[in-house]
């Protein structure tokens, strides 16, 4: 009978004392090794985490607004040919903890494998396929410092991965900023040098089609007026993004220069955001 190959798992943690008990349980049976990488936090989650899992190794590390060089920095921790990446507010259900160690039996089909993941929120609970792979090989790297991803095709695996984002509104909000930050802060990294239309234009339609696309293609119009609001101010986010770089360019002591009123040919830069 063939047996599973070891498997190590990676959390990035901050301040998650509210669910990392979940997270750090649902791994129980499934992993071997568990590597932790906090940025600092300042609650007691790496307590919580120390009295379920006394064994895990533990890094700190600033996040620094680059949430690949971060999961990057957590793999090259692993000691085992395979990992399972989970954030601290997310936990595997049971059929999906079977999944993953199946799929490491034997001689693997894939490098790369996702699932569903169940998003409880301000509305209701939706299920959508998720965009981030929930296991792979230790020899991958992510990219992109904001939404990081591993290019190739992902495998879906049975079970669902149950992700609680939200304590409240005010926590829905902090996120909005910081992401909107780092999505600012990445641009200007990167050298982009959008003109103010068309970072207005850019971002405005960025809004409308994050909109459609959670709204309807997530269907979380099934959470009524609830989940209308909900996406709308979730990609309020693009426009945050378009402020928050603006104002960074106009101060950045780097450029020391406002915005351009319009752009040429030569600075267009069509890389997602």
């Amino acid at each position: 009978m063939l047996s599973s190959a070891m498997l190590s798992a990676t959390v990035l943690t901050r301040d998650n004392s509210r669910t990392i008990a979940d997270t750090i349980n649902s791994l129980k049976g499934v992993i071997d090794e568990l590597i932790i990488v906090d940025d600092n936090s300042t609650d007691d989650t790496l307590e919580i985490i120390r009295s379920i899992w006394p064994e895990a190794r533990i890094f700190t590390r600033a996040l620094a607004g680059d949430f690949a060089a971060q999961r990057n920095f957590s793999l090259e921790q692993c000691t085992h040919p395979w990992a399972v990446i989970i954030d601290s507010d997310e936990h595997l259900d049971a059929v999906l903890a079977s999944a993953i160690r199946k799929a490491t039996t034997g001689k693997s089909a894939s490098s790369l494998y996702t699932c569903w993941r169940i998003n409880k929120n301000f509305s209701i609970p939706t299920r959508v396929a998720m965009a981030r792979p929930i296991l792979i090989r230790t020899s991958l790297r992510f990219q992109a410092s904001v939404h990081e991803y591993i290019p190739g095709q992902m495998t879906m695996l049975e079970g669902s991965l149950h992700h609680n984002s939200w304590a409240g509104v005010d926590d829905f909000v902090h996120d909005l900023n910081m992401y909107s930050g780092h999505k600012a802060d990445l641009w200007l990294r990167e050298k982009r040098n959008y003109s103010v239309p068309r970072v207005v234009l850019r971002q405005t339609a960025a809004f409308f089609y994050f909109f459609i696309k959670r709204y309807i293609g997530e269907r979380r119009y099934r959470g009524g007026w609830k989940g209308f609001l909900y996406c709308l101010s979730w990609s309020s986010e693009e426009l945050f993004a378009a402020m928050k770089y603006m104002e960074r360019y106009e101060t950045n002591p780097k450029t020391n220069q406002p915005l351009r009123a319009a752009c040429t040919p030569e600075h267009y830069d069509e890389r997602k955001s």
